[in-house]
């Protein structure tokens, strides 16, 4: 059960990390554009 938590808390981090990177990458594109 604790191993099968620390699969999820992984894969949460790396789908927060995911849509960190591609929000940032979008507000540096704003950024430039306007």
């Amino acid at each position: 059960v604790k191993y099968f938590d620390k699969i999820i808390l992984i894969s949460l981090d790396s789908i927060l990390n995911l849509l960190f990177l591609v929000f940032f990458f979008h507000f540096n594109k704003w950024i430039i554009a306007h």
